[in-house]
């Protein structure tokens, strides 16, 4: 992780930006998400599932600086935003200092920009804080709870809000 965030540091990720994530669910789908916070922007989780129409009004309606995709999925779609591919990211990790990024991340930035279903019209973009997210990954730690010998299925797309729980409680417990 610190190494991929140290890679989109030399790719000119900064705070603030957004950075649009659409690649299958892999351990380098989290590598990113990670790297992507600890370089103080936000990510976009984009489903290579959703329609193409859809996934590009959120990629043009977020203003994402980046989009981060495998080969794979970037030929379905077009983006004004510069893209980085998965592949040559894990490729380069190893030129890539191994300690972490000495940018700070205030709880009031944003970790990421989810769209609804968009079942009124056009999806409409919504940010999580990393306040929103800790206070909310703290309550589900207490209750329902989960401990070591826990095991937890993720399923969900990664552009559901549920997806926050599944992703990072097993991490933070």
């Amino acid at each position: 992780v610190n190494q991929f965030a140290h890679y989109l540091e030399a790719q000119g990720v900064e705070s603030g930006d957004y950075i649009a994530v659409s690649f299958p669910r892999s351990p380098e789908l989290i590598y990113a998400i990670l790297a992507i916070i600890q370089c103080g922007a936000a990510y976009l989780p984009l489903d290579p599932q959703y329609p193409k129409d859809r996934l590009e009004f959120m990629l043009n309606d977020s203003g994402a600086k980046v989009l981060l995709t495998s080969k794979t999925v970037a030929e379905a779609l077009s983006s004004q935003c510069d893209i980085l591919f998965i592949e040559d990211a894990m490729a380069s990790l190893d030129q890539y200092p191994v300690t972490r990024l000495e940018t700070k991340v205030n709880p009031d930035d944003f970790a990421y920009l989810l769209y609804t279903s968009g079942s009124t019209g056009n999806p409409k973009g919504v940010t999580i804080t990393h306040k929103n997210l800790v206070n909310f990954l703290c309550s589900m730690a207490l209750e329902p709870s989960i401990n070591e010998s826990d095991r937890a299925l993720s399923i969900t797309t990664i552009s559901f809000d549920i997806a926050g729980s599944e992703l990072y409680l097993p991490l933070v417990k």
